[in-house]
């Protein structure tokens, strides 16, 4: 909250702008975090570049981090009287989800 040129200023649901990978998203958002660069491997920026969705080596292993919701269904929508412009978004994190099963 209270990130400049952020279009969410509060703990209101909404819909942002994600970039996964090549593919402009309007993704689900509720609090999200904006992730940190260093060690990141990405995978989704937001509209002001930040790090939506990453993967990190820790350990011996990978763990993957999502601050919007990909995995909002239309009832999420629904229950926030929100539109989704542009459908599920569950499929765009899936090359994340593999990478960290690898």
């Amino acid at each position: 909250m209270g990130v400049p040129d952020f279009p969410v200023k509060d703990n209101t649901d909404d819909v942002v702008a994600v970039t996964w990978g090549d593919t402009l998203r309007w993704t689900y958002f509720q609090e999200g975090a904006r992730l940190p660069g260093d060690g990141a491997e990405a995978y989704a920026h937001y509209e002001t570049g930040d790090l939506a969705a990453a993967c990190y080596r820790f350990g011996d292993g990978s763990v993957g981090l999502i601050g919007p919701h990909p995995e909002a269904d239309p009832t999420w929508f629904e229950d926030a009287d929100l539109f989704d412009q542009d459908g599920d978004d569950w499929r765009y994190a899936l090359p994340l989800v593999k990478r960290i099963l690898s």
